[in-house]
């Protein structure tokens, strides 16, 4: 609800005389309000207009963030191409920055995209990269989350057992960090993998510990 006030808010500021630089203020939280609500036409109404604006205002870094925002929403509607299109040129702005926190961000981004097309090969690879700049810059999120991806992939793929060593890495990453969300979501990943198998008694003792984090 509190998304939805929000947008209403700032959709009504939009439809008064501003400059540029007041319609942009209005914009760049407008866009992350429909992107927390999965107001999808709204994002890609919105977006391209801010993006517009940056590219003539030559602003790099929230060129690239945009360009990730638009790509997340055309993977959301099975748009990959164009989804890739956007990812990439983040890619580059990143690289152009010689920003690793974001190029790690745009190699999650890009794997994500080919994993959804189911292009496991090319999504390994972006998610082997985004772990390597995890890595380098001593990042447990991103590389947990890094783990998390190429589990699901060896869970795609049948390979379960593979899923489950990787699903188990994230897990204990995530238990580190305090992330508990996270940490219930790779046990129901983990229960997932053993039912799968066929090995329900397994599985049933991580379903219950997918919710007792939830419950905590």
């Amino acid at each position: 609800q509190c998304h939805s006030d929000a947008i209403a808010l700032l959709e009504s500021l939009l439809v008064m005389e501003l400059s540029s630089e007041q319609r942009i203020q209005v914009l760049t939280p407008l866009i992350h309000a429909c992107v927390s609500s999965n107001e999808i036409n709204k994002v890609l109404t919105y977006a391209p207009e801010a993006l517009r604006y940056f590219v003539q205002q030559q602003n790099l870094a929230e060129q690239a963030e945009l360009h990730e925002i638009l790509g997340y929403t055309y993977t959301y509607l099975y748009a990959f191409q164009e989804a890739l299109e956007h990812h990439f040129k983040s890619l580059t702005i990143y690289q152009s920055l010689g920003q690793p926190q974001g190029l790690g961000e745009a190699y999650m981004s890009i794997g994500w995209t080919y994993f959804s097309m189911k292009d496991y090969a090319r999504a390994k690879q972006y998610f082997f990269a985004a772990q390597d700049i995890a890595k380098s810059l001593n990042d447990p999120t991103l590389n947990a989350r890094a783990i998390g991806n190429l589990a699901n992939i060896y869970g795609d793929l049948k390979e379960y057992q593979t899923s489950t060593a990787y699903h188990r890495q994230a897990v204990e990453i995530f238990r580190g960090l305090q992330m508990l969300g996270h940490v219930a979501v790779g046990y129901g990943n983990i229960d997932i993998d053993y039912c799968h198998q066929g090995k329900f008694k397994e599985g049933i003792v991580y379903f219950e510990k997918a919710l007792a984090q939830l419950e905590t």
